[in-house]
């Protein structure tokens, strides 16, 4: 578990992360199955990470930064996922 949550921010996929444990990403998916899987599981770890950089005490990092830097392709990827998690875009939640 340390592995994978250590991983969540680098790109962690369920087809390569059987590894960790040793099993099949089968044994790794059922796991994770009542957080809805293991991508479900990373998706909102990362979202997560996202939510408390955008209210971190820090500068405003740019969200474009924020998106690359927590695994995400660019900043619209991240901010169609946050908006289906949370809502509202992240811009929207940092004015909050």
């Amino acid at each position: 578990m340390k592995l994978i949550n250590g991983s969540a921010w680098g790109g962690c996929r369920p087809e390569n992360s059987a590894g960790f444990r040793g099993g099949a990403a089968d044994d790794l998916g059922l796991a994770f199955r009542p957080d809805g899987g293991l991508k479900a599981y990373l998706l909102q770890r990362r979202l997560e990470g996202v939510r408390a950089a955008l209210t971190g005490l820090a500068p405003a990092e740019p969200i474009g930064n924020i998106a690359h830097r927590l695994g995400f392709s660019d900043a619209a990827h991240l901010s169609r996922a946050f908006r289906r998690r949370f809502g509202l875009t992240p811009s929207a939640y940092r004015r909050l």
